[in-house]
Order: structure tokens, then sequence, then C-alpha cells
């Protein structure tokens, strides 16, 4: 993963890049920060805080390791999360979420082993706000979402980070915090989420092969690959998993047609949930492709096989789906559109930089974007606004009820519709739904029903 160096980080203009990059970052994290702040708590958050609070932080995990889901890594730091902060006040969290979608562009900028900081911030910037317009109609379920912001994000940052280390290894130098950081991070992002073994199985080889000769480096290629190894074998071998995958039918199918027939359904689905950052990854691959350089031959081949690999661990990233193909959501795409994303970049990003204004480049196209957010948000964040002041006034007449001795409730049905930017699950009419069920414990009721929508 040697990379181009930018030659425009030794030219005037460097600064220039620079404050283009941060002002791109800035804008973003405001336009998100504000749109989060309006975001409510939604019907997973109410079964998550619920859980949070069986016995300690620790013992709540290891409860919820038997019961639903091997991800150790982020169920501890969910049910934290929701331990500290009450429903009510858990807008606060998802106005900070954005910030790990910041993070996870920063250590992608890593993994491409940018030599001058301007060149990462260029590229950061570039990614940050290409994944905010690119996921737009996810966003509301992976980045504002408390629970799934935390589930999703999280995983994405530990592996960016992890593939960050890997990219170090593979250019010779030592992982940060040496064989042990190495193995720590691999723990990390392995046990993180399944979603995240597409990369760690494919990359973690690759390196492996290539620093073959290097005592040190395949030493910590081999630790970091290992703690991803155990991290997955940890998560694997949950009995959590088997009990939440037999919560639908035709999990751990065997039909081969079948399975083939989902996973292309899953992949549509993905796609059809972000088409701008698909048509943008192919405009980016098309400039990679036009972008002329003096760089070698070999060079052009390396950033190819970092590309193809990364696609194949794009693709990879739903494997793990198959076992339970019904619980499929296209928020289980993110991985996949990110990989892609970064595979785009690895083609593309260095011959751009190694071109005179290459990093100015990526920085105002950066900020352009993120100039336009505020547009893009406006509708949303005034309808999540105006859902949440309806969510503050259910919630007073709930904890009203519950202090009044009533056990149960009839609400309103809500007339305010979530934008794609907020996930709101509306309650049904059977108290002994599970959504119904956890919010009628959290405030002490009995049971809670929402009637139907009125027939037209």
């Amino acid at each position: 993963m040697d990379p181009l160096a930018s030659r425009i980080s030794e030219s005037r203009l460097a600064p220039l890049a620079g404050w283009l990059a941060v002002a791109a970052i800035a804008v973003t994290l405001w336009v998100l920060v504000r749109h989060g702040l309006a975001v409510p708590a939604s019907a997973d958050d109410f079964c998550n805080r619920n859980n949070a609070f069986r016995g300690t932080a620790l013992e709540a995990t290891l409860a919820s390791y038997g019961e639903w889901t091997g991800r150790l890594v982020t169920t501890f730091a969910l049910y934290h999360a929701l331990r500290l902060v009450d429903l009510p006040q858990l807008s606060t969290v998802s106005a900070l979420l954005p910030l790990l979608l910041a993070g996870c562009a920063w250590f992608l900028a890593g993994a491409f082993g940018a030599r001058h900081l301007i060149d990462r911030l260029a590229i950061a910037a570039f990614a940050f706000v290409a994944l905010v317009l690119g996921l737009h109609l996810l966003l509301g379920q992976v980045v504002f979402w408390a629970t799934g912001g935390i589930v999703y994000l999280l995983p994405l940052l530990l592996v960016a980070a992890w593939l960050a280390t890997m990219a170090r290894i593979a250019e010779g130098k030592p992982a940060h915090g040496g064989a042990l950081g190495a193995f720590a991070i691999g723990v990390l992002a392995g046990n993180s989420i399944e979603l995240a073994w597409g990369a760690l199985a494919v990359v973690g080889p690759a390196v492996l092969v290539h620093v073959r000769s290097q005592p040190q480096p395949l030493r910590h290629a081999a630790a970091a690959f290992a703690g991803a190894i155990t991290g997955a074998a940890i998560l694997a071998a949950a009995p959590g998993n088997f009990v939440r995958a037999t919560a639908t039918e035709r999990s751990f199918s065997f039909d081969a047609p079948w399975l083939a027939g989902e996973y292309a359904r899953m992949v549509g689905e993905v796609v059809a949930k972000a088409p701008g950052l698909v048509v943008g990854i192919v405009v980016l691959v098309a400039i990679g492709l036009a972008v002329h350089t003096t760089s070698p031959v070999t060079h052009a081949r390396q950033r190819t096989l970092i590309a193809f690999l990364l696609v194949v661990a794009a693709f990879a990233s739903l494997v793990p789906m198959l076992a339970a193909p019904p619980q499929f959501a296209p928020r289980n795409g993110v991985f996949l559109l990110v990989l892609l994303l970064a595979a785009a970049m690895a083609f593309a990003i260095p011959p751009i930089l190694a071109t005179r204004y290459g990093a100015v480049t990526l920085a105002a196209v950066a900020l352009f974007g993120a100039l336009a957010l505020p547009i893009r948000f406006a509708e949303d964040t005034q309808a999540a606004q105006l859902l949440k002041s309806r969510w503050v006034e259910r919630d007073h007449a709930l904890r009203a009820a519950a202090a009044a001795g009533r056990r149960d409730v009839v609400l309103p049905r809500r007339t305010v519709y979530p934008p794609p930017t907020v996930h709101a699950i509306e309650l049904g009419d059977d108290p002994a739904r599970w959504d119904n069920k956890c919010v009628a414990r959290y405030y002490g009721l009995a049971g809670i029903v929402v009637p139907p929508p009125a027939s037209p």
C-alpha cells in the first residue's frame, strides 16, 4: 500500500488544501450534530435500555451473549451509553455518533498511507462528505439512531483502524503498540460485528503474503490477523446468535439456489438505498483511469490489486447474513457500501494526489459537497424536530399515567411521519408485540396500544 507522495504538500497551496478540508469536516459535523439533537429514541432503544439494567453493564452484556448476540464490544458500549443517558436525553448520543463516522473517514485516509497531514485531511474530508451524501437514506438507521449508530459505526471505526494498521504494516512500519496493539485492535474489530469479517478475512491473508519475508512486519501482521480471528471466534461461539437466528424461518438453510437468490436480493436492496454513492464510485474510478501521472506501472498494478481486494471484501461482508436471510435489512449493507467507496478511493486517490493540485481539488470537492448538506437536511431536520416534540408529549403522558397508577394506556396514533434520516417505529395495536412490551416495561405499565390507522 505504498502511496504516491502529493506534490501539493510542498507547495504554497498546501495551507489552502488543509483549511478547505477542515472547513468541509466542520460544516458536515455541524449539520449532522444539529440533526442528531432532533432525533428521538425509538423502539429498540427502549428494549436495550431495559436490558442494560439487568445487573451491571458487564452482567447485562454477558446475558445478551447467551440470549441474543456475541458482539461483546458493541453490546457493552451500547449498554454503557444507555445506562449513562436516559431516553429523553438520548438525542445527545445521536448528536455525538457522527463523530464516529468522521473517525472512520480519518482511519480510511490512513489506510491509504498518505505521507503528509494535508493529504490525509483532504482524503478524510472527501470520504466523510461522500459517505454522508451517499448514505442519506441509511443515515437514520446507521448514524442517528442511538442503537443502530453504536452497533454499526463503532465496528466501522474499528475495522477502518484495523485496515490502517495493516496498511502501515504492509509499508514495513511497526504497528502502533507493537504486536500486542495489533492483536488488540484485531480482537475488537473481529468481535464488533459479523459484517466486518469479509474485510478481515480478505485483507489479513493478503498482507501476510506481502510481508512474508520481513520478520517484524510479518509478526505484527500475524498478531493483527490472529486477533481478528480470536474476536470473530468469540462472536461466532455465542449461544445468543442461534437464539436470534432461529427467531425466523429458514435460518441456517443449505439450499444453495435459494441462498444465491437471497444474496442477489440483499445486494439489490442495498444498492437501491444508495444509488448516488454507487454513481459516485463509478465516476471516481473513471477519474482514476483518466488521470495520467508519471508513476511507475507497478504502482498502478498495486493500487488495482488493493482495490480488487476491497471489492471482494465488500461483497463478502454480506455472506454472514445468509445464516438468516429473512432478518436482513438494507442497513446491513453499510459495510458493503463503505468498502466499495474505499476500493474506488484506493484506486483513484493516489494518481489524483500525484497531480499538482490533487489535495486542493479533493478538499474543494469535499467543501462543495458539505455546503450542500444544510439544504439537503433542512426538511429532514425540521420534520425530526416536530417528531421529537410529539415524542416528548407522549413521554410526559406515559409518565403521568404510570404515576397515576394506570396499568393500560391507549395512545393516539402519531400523525408526524419520520424522514429517512430518523429511525422511528410506531407502536401497534397488540400490547404483546415486542416493541409495545419494551415501551410499557420502561414506563412501568402493564400494556400500551396504539390504534391502527383509520380506514379510508
